[in-house]
C-alpha cells in the first residue's frame, strides 16, 4: 500500500481504520491494562496525527484559491474563540481545546483528503479495501444486534469490554452512561423518559458514528447499483447485496438525522436516473411509496414515535431558544449551549457554531462544506463513482448538520471531509486534465 499512495497517503487511510475500531480496543485493553495515561495517550494520538497531517498539508499543498481564502478568514475565528474561553474562565482548558478540534475537522480533514497525491490509486484501495471493511463490520452489526435480541450481548459491552468504565474513566463522559452501565445512545429514548430499542453499533460501539459512517458506502452500493448499465442479476449482484447489508445496519442505527436526508436524496436520484424512461420510472417510484405507505400503516405508532418523540420536541425547543442567543463574535470555543427544561441541548452544527464563534463564522463554515460539493458536482461526469457518492453522502450531512453535532464529532465524520477532499482533488486534477486536452486539440487545428 505504502509503494502505491505513500507514507503520507497510508497514514490517512490507516486513521480511516482507527475511527471504527477505536472505542473496542481502547475499551478492551483498559480493560485489562487498566493505566488510564497510557489509554488516554492512544485515544489522543488521532489528535496529534490530525494536527501534523494537517500541517504537512498546508506546507506541501496549493489549495484552491476560494477554498484557501476561505480556510484562513475561518482559522482566526476558532483561535480567538479558544482564547476567549481561556481568558474569561467560561469553560476548563481541555473543554476549550476539545471543542477548537471539532469546529476545525471540516477545513483540516479536507485539506488533508485533497493534499493525497496518488488520488486514483488512493480511491481504488477506498474500493477495494474500506467499503469492504465497512460492509463486512455493518454484517456484524447487524448479526451483533439480533444476538441481543435473542440471547442478550450487555454482558459482552459491560463485562468484556467495559464500555462504561472506559467512557467516564478516559473520555470524561460519565453523563452518558445512563442505561444500566451502558451509553444511553445505545437505545432510542422514548417519549416516556425510558431507553427502549437497542440500536446497531458494532465494532464503532456508538450508534451515531454508524449512522454516520454508514452513509457512505450506501451511496457508494447505491450508485453502482442504480446506475450501472448491468443488470443486479447480470454480475452485479454483489454491490447489490452490499447495499441490502448497509442498508439494513444503517436503519438500526436509528439514527433519525441521516436516515430521513438518505431517503429524500435516493428518491430524487431515483427521479434523476429513470427521467428519461417513464415505465420504469413509474414503476421504481411506485413502488418505493407503495412499500412505504404500507410501512406506514403496519408501523404508524413506532414510526411516528421514532421521528417525533419527547427527544425530538425538547431538541426543537432547544433549537429556537438557542438562536435568541446568538451574537455576532460569538462566546467562546466550547461556551454555548442552550438546553431546555428537560436538560437537552440545540444539537445543530450551525447554531452550535453561531454560537461560539459567531455569525461570520458560520457563514463561512457552510460555504467551505457546500464548495467542494459543488465543485464535484460540476466535474461528475469525469470522476470515479467513489466521489459522486462522497457528494451525495455531503448532501446528506449538510441537512444533519441543522439538527445534530456530529459535523464537530471527529471519529463519525472524519471518513467523510478526508473521501471529501479527496473528492474535491480529483476533481480539481480533472479540470487540469480537460484543459490540457483542450490546448492539444486546439494545436492540432
Amino acid at each position: 500500500m505504502r509503494k502505491q499512495i505513500g507514507v503520507y497517503g497510508t497514514t490517512v487511510y490507516i486513521l480511516m481504520v482507527w475511527t471504527i475500531f477505536q472505542e473496542l480496543i481502547l475499551g478492551i485493553m483498559y480493560h485489562y491494562i487498566h493505566v488510564p495515561i497510557v489509554i488516554k495517550l492512544l485515544f489522543f494520538s488521532k489528535d496529534l496525527l490530525l494536527v501534523i497531517l494537517y500541517i504537512i498539508a498546508l506546507l506541501r499543498t496549493k489549495l484552491p484559491r476560494g477554498f484557501a481564502t476561505l480556510q484562513w478568514c475561518y482559522l482566526p475565528f476558532v483561535v480567538f474563540g479558544a482564547i476567549k474561553s481561556l481568558m474569561t474562565s467560561q469553560v476548563s482548558a481541555t473543554a476549550a481545546l476539545s471543542s477548537s478540534r471539532g469546529l476545525i475537522l471540516l477545513p483540516a480533514f479536507i485539506t488533508i483528503g485533497y493534499s493525497i497525491k496518488h488520488t486514483e490509486a488512493f480511491i481504488s484501495i477506498v474500493k477495494k479495501r474500506y467499503m469492504h471493511l465497512l460492509v463486512i463490520v455493518a454484517a456484524i452489526g447487524i448479526i451483533e444486534y439480533f444476538l441481543d435480541s435473542i440471547i442478550g450481548t450487555r454482558k459482552f459491552w459491560t463485562d468484556v469490554v467495559q464500555l462504561g468504565t472506559y467512557m467516564i474513566d478516559i473520555k470524561d463522559a460519565g453523563n452518558v452512561v445512563a442505561a444500566n452501565g451502558l451509553p444511553g445512545n445505545f437505545y432510542t429514548y422514548g417519549a416516556n423518559g425510558a431507553y427502549t430499542q437497542k440500536r446497531l453499533v458494532s465494532f464503532w460501539a456508538h450508534p451515531l458514528t454508524s449512522g454516520y459512517v454508514l452513509v457512505i458506502p450506501f451511496f457508494f452500493y447505491f450508485i453502482s447499483v442504480v446506475f450501472s448499465k448491468k443488470h443486479i442479476l447480470a454480475g452485479n449482484y454483489k454491490a447489490f447485496l452490499c447495499l441490502i447489508i448497509v442498508s439494513i445496519s444503517l436503519f438500526l442505527t436509528f439514527t433519525r438525522g441521516t436516515i430521513l436526508p438518505t431517503i429524500v436524496v435516493v428518491i430524487f436520484c431515483l427521479l434523476y436516473r429513470y427521467r428519461a424512461d417513464g415505465g420504469r420510472w413509474f414503476l421504481y417510484i411506485s413502488g418505493l411509496l407503495l412499500v412505504s405507505l404500507v410501512g406506514l400503516v403496519v408501523y404508524r405508532e413506532k414510526i411516528f414515535g421514532y421521528i417525533y418523540n419527547g427527544s425530538t420536541s425538547a431538541h426543537l425547543i432547544s433549537l429556537t431558544s438557542a438562536i435568541k442567543e446568538i451574537s455576532l463574535l460569538g462566546k467562546g470555543a466550547g461556551t454555548f449551549a442552550a438546553a431546555t427544561t428537560e436538560g437537552v441541548w440545540t444539537e445543530s452544527t450551525y447554531i452550535s457554531i453561531a454560537g461560539q464563534l459567531g455569525i461570520i463564522a458560520v457563514i463561512i463554515y457552510v460555504i467551505l462544506f457546500l464548495l467542494p460539493i459543488i465543485k464535484v458536482k460540476k466535474k461528475h461526469h469525469y470522476l470515479d463513482p467513489l466521489c459522486k457518492s462522497v457528494a451525495l453522502a455531503g448532501l446528506v450531512f449538510f441537512f444533519t448538520g441543522i439538527i445534530s453535532e456530529q459535523l464537530c464529532a471527529y471519529t463519525a465524520i472524519a471518513p467523510y471531509y478526508i473521501l471529501m477532499g479527496v473528492a474535491f482533488g480529483s476533481a480539481k486534477k480533472s479540470n487540469l486534465m480537460i484543459s490540457e486536452l483542450r490546448i492539444v486539440y486546439e494545436g492540432t487545428k
